[in-house]
């Protein structure tokens, strides 16, 4: 990287405004800023923000853009831009190119087993196409991605831009139009709507609790504490810088 840029890189490590937290106590979570070159991740703690890293791509051969983020440990990430084919992993020794795709991989998740799962939406879509995208996920033992899940447009409402989460076995995805939705479909057969919301849904995590935390389009962290009454949430995070994404603490 030149010298040039590294002191981009400081001076937006220095004056990015930090995000503000807006409502409550809240359970220690990473949240990524994506929509600034720069890339950064931070973590909730004690009510104050830390920033934890700025991705510094000194090859120059992906994107520095943080569009998902998956935390499974303090030292051990895995990353996306959401606008390319690739899917990093960071740990404390630097940052390695995990798996690359023909698609566009779009978010990253993880099961109980600490299984990576990512979706993907294709490069050129058609609007006529039956298939929106695909789920994915990493076979350590064969050490290969494999396809899980198809989404199928005859079987959602509104439009899917890959997001989706994995909560305790159930494979849950998120839908935004008219109404924006989260449907259970671990079910290929017969997917269910679990959470109607007048919240247009970037990116979501349905925690072991029942409760639905929320990157809504405008970058702010929503939380739903009961989905059955999506009337009621509160604001719990928001940047100057759009929040893209966020995970909760391995300790959650």
């Amino acid at each position: 990287m030149s010298d040039i840029g590294r002191l981009l890189l400081l001076f937006l490590a220095i004056w990015i405004p930090n995000p503000q937290i807006v409502n409550g106590e809240y359970p220690e979570i990473y949240v990524a800023e994506g929509q600034n070159a720069s890339g950064r991740v931070l973590k909730l703690h004690d009510q104050e923000l830390k920033r934890i890293f700025i991705r510094n791509n000194q090859r120059g051969n992906y994107a520095t853009r943080i569009g998902s983020i998956e935390v499974l440990s303090s030292e051990d990430f895995y990353l996306c831009s959401g606008q390319d084919s690739q899917l990093i992993h960071r740990s404390r020794i630097g940052e390695e190119l995990f798996h690359e795709s023909k698609n566009l991989i779009k978010q990253i998740r993880s099961d109980r087993s600490n299984q990576i799962w990512w979706s993907e939406l294709s490069k050129e879509p058609q609007a006529d196409e039956a298939v929106l995208g695909s789920l994915w996920k990493w076979n350590s033992w064969r050490n290969q991605a494999e396809l899980s899940h198809r989404i199928q447009r005859s079987k959602i409402e509104g439009k899917w831009d890959g997001a989706f989460d994995l909560c305790n076995g159930r494979v849950l995805i998120a839908t935004e139009g008219e109404k924006n939705t989260i449907y259970d479909m671990s079910d290929p057969k017969a997917y269910v709507k679990l959470l109607e919301t007048p919240i247009r849904i970037r990116s979501f995590r349905w925690d072991s609790a029942g409760k639905v935390w929320i990157v809504d389009q405008r970058g702010r962290i929503i939380l739903v504490p009961n989905p059955q009454i999506p009337s009621s949430f509160n604001v719990v995070l928001s940047s100057p810088i759009e929040f893209t994404d966020f995970d909760f603490d391995a300790s959650h």
